[in-house]
């Protein structure tokens, strides 16, 4: 899924407008033994996703985004 995600900074105010699919995580998936299964999995955006603003780099929350397709 490629969805378009709108959020609001909540320090400078300014409007982030980025597409889902341009995020990568950091954090590796593994297995049970601790092998990596993939080292930079998709992000899904919900309520507990931080993405860093594109004006001031403060930390912005995305659970009050905009989702579109």
């Amino acid at each position: 899924m490629n969805r378009k995600i709108e959020v609001t900074c909540t320090n400078c105010h300014s409007v982030n407008c980025f597409s889902e699919g341009e995020l990568i995580s950091d954090v590796p998936t593994k297995d049970a033994n601790g092998n990596v299964l993939e080292e930079h999995p998709p992000v899904t955006v919900d309520g507990n996703t931080l993405i860093a603003c594109d004006v001031c780099g403060y930390p912005v929350n995305c659970a009050n985004a905009k989702f579109s397709d």
